[in-house]
């Protein structure tokens, strides 16, 4: 979560370098669950990926977070311990998946989670 949060701030700074028109934004979907992880292909290309409904549900996620956007699943919340101030999004149906998934979107660091 402080990664992501760190990420949007410094992209933000990046972009000021470039004219509006030129300007990206970037959107960032986090979920928690197993993967799968490895080399995948032939021998004469492989390549590492991971794989798994959890790699698809933070991928449908960044789908929905919009530029500047930090979208996380409510198991990525539980995991947070309050740790981090949170906005709840509702329910969002994901396309692949039968039952609605509760989002938030990730907004800082909790005050009492900082140093004094």
């Amino acid at each position: 979560a402080m990664a992501a949060l760190e990420m949007v701030d410094t992209f933000a700074t990046l972009q000021q370098q470039f004219p509006e028109d030129e300007r990206v934004g970037l959107a960032i979907g986090m979920h928690c669950g197993k993967v799968i992880s490895g080399n995948v292909g032939h021998e004469n290309r492989l390549d590492f990926t991971i794989i798994g409904d959890t790699v698809n549900v933070a991928s449908r996620l960044q789908d929905i977070a919009a530029a500047g956007e930090i979208v996380i699943s409510d198991a990525v919340r539980e995991q947070l311990h309050g740790e981090f101030l949170t906005e709840d999004r509702g329910d969002a149906h994901l396309h692949g998946r039968t039952q609605a998934l509760r989002i938030h979107r990730l907004l800082a660091i909790a005050e009492a989670t900082l140093p004094q």
